[in-house]
């Protein structure tokens, strides 16, 4: 059943560690782990002060070019593509190692996708889960797209296989947004396990795991497909049919209605209704 209010997603959380089995944790962070990994790899390229008029304040928490297309022209295109190439060329305990150094030496500070409530230790293993060639190129993709709304609620890792899954919790009769699809698509293009928890009821789960039944049940041949349905046409008094009418109808709703005076008539006396 799905929880009370302010507890699905740790609801979900839970039930998933569970059926993935053994050395699973998570954490309910919409993405904020993978942007806090991508801040500290490319801290000094994210607040290079060289870069004329990036960085007009010394506590500015992002450049004033961020999000824009600026950020990528010149001297800061070269740095973010040797920088991802130098975490890329990483070994796995290097990785580690330097995601630990920027995070203490930064810990604290009011930065882009910094956030300081998640340990240390979480960001090394999600950077270790993911590996330098992964972690590389998700890097690179939150330099060129900028946008970090939309991501998942959910992400998962286990230290023991190196996977990582991220998943967005829909309850019922919600959808995924676009940008929702987007980081979806993007962080799947990367190597990592995407997919959609939806939570129900019993009754609507009851109900989901008899239509999948059913369909399988058509598919291998053991129950008849329901047949296709068809369109009346209009013989058949289909909605082709009555569209003339209708249209009759509305331009007659339409049609201005002419004011009418009778000849002599005089204004109703007035009512006094105290």
């Amino acid at each position: 059943k799905p929880p009370s209010l302010g507890r699905v997603e740790a609801a979900a959380l839970a039930a998933i560690c569970r059926e993935e089995g053994e050395g699973w944790t998570g954490r309910h962070c919409e993405g904020g782990t993978l942007q806090m990994l991508f801040a500290l790899l490319l801290w000094d390229v994210l607040f290079d002060a060289a870069h004329e008029h990036a960085l007009p304040l010394r506590f500015m928490a992002c450049p004033l070019d961020w999000g824009k297309p600026e950020f990528l022209q010149g001297a800061r295109r070269a740095a973010v593509a040797a920088k991802v190439a130098a975490v890329a060329a990483l070994t796995g305990e290097a990785l580690a190692a330097a995601v630990t150094a920027a995070y203490s030496a930064h810990h604290g500070a009011v930065a882009l996708a910094c956030n300081w409530e998640i340990p240390c230790g979480t960001v090394v293993e999600v950077a270790a889960c993911l590996g330098p060639a992964r972690a590389a190129a998700l890097c690179e993709e939150f330099a060129t797209q900028f946008s970090m709304s939309g991501m998942p609620d959910l992400l998962l890792w286990n230290p023991l296989t190196r996977d990582v899954i991220a998943s967005e919790v829909k309850g019922p009769g919600d959808t995924l947004s676009t940008k929702q699809e987007i980081w979806l698509t993007r962080l799947a293009a990367l190597g990592i396990r995407c997919e959609v928890c939806r939570v129900m009821d019993d009754a609507m789960f009851a109900k989901a795991v008899e239509a999948k039944a059913k369909a399988a049940r058509q598919a291998a041949g053991e129950e008849p497909a329901p047949p296709p349905k068809r369109r009346k046409s209009k013989r058949e008094g289909g909605a082709d049919a009555a569209a003339p009418a209708k249209r009759q109808k509305k331009a007659k709703a339409d049609a201005p209605v002419p004011k009418r005076r009778r000849k002599g008539a005089q204004q109703p006396d007035a009512i006094d209704l105290r």
